[in-house]
């Protein structure tokens, strides 16, 4: 479940999306790393391609079929899911795409393991994961 830490709010993941549109140099790198996204997407497998931590990005624009989710409860989203508790059967996904998302998992081999266990042969697992440096907190303050 989401921790009670307000960046896990829902309330501050809709200000972070918000910010993250508002923002010109904030929103060409999430337009960026969806191009990466989609030119991985490519090389997957036919089926099911889901986005972890969707929350706060706009990547459905961009890549219409992607099914979106995150742990807080958030408008338009496809699932409600723990990453952790991945609920698709063995061998279901054919990718798995997750911008600045995996530092936030509480238990990350759990997680790599249900990938594991979900994607299907050949199935992608793209993570993009920011840097902390002086420049990152300009660009995200």
């Amino acid at each position: 479940m989401a921790s009670e830490h307000p960046l896990d709010l829902p309330e501050t993941t809709l200000i972070h999306a918000r910010k993250i549109v508002s923002k010109a140099f904030l929103k060409r790198w999430y337009i960026h790393s969806y191009t990466i996204f989609t030119q991985t997407l490519k090389h997957c497998p036919p089926g099911i391609k889901l986005e972890i931590g969707s929350g706060g990005g706009f990547f459905k624009i961009h890549y219409p079929e992607i099914k979106t989710s995150d742990i807080l409860t958030l408008p338009d989203l496809d699932f409600q899911l723990d990453a952790q508790q991945l609920p698709f059967q063995n061998r279901s996904l054919a990718g798995i795409v997750m911008l600045n998302v995996f530092h936030h998992i509480p238990n990350p081999g759990l997680f790599l393991n249900e990938a594991n266990r979900c994607l299907k042969v050949h199935g992608k697992l793209c993570m993009i994961e920011p840097a902390n440096t002086w420049f990152s907190r300009f660009i995200y303050k």
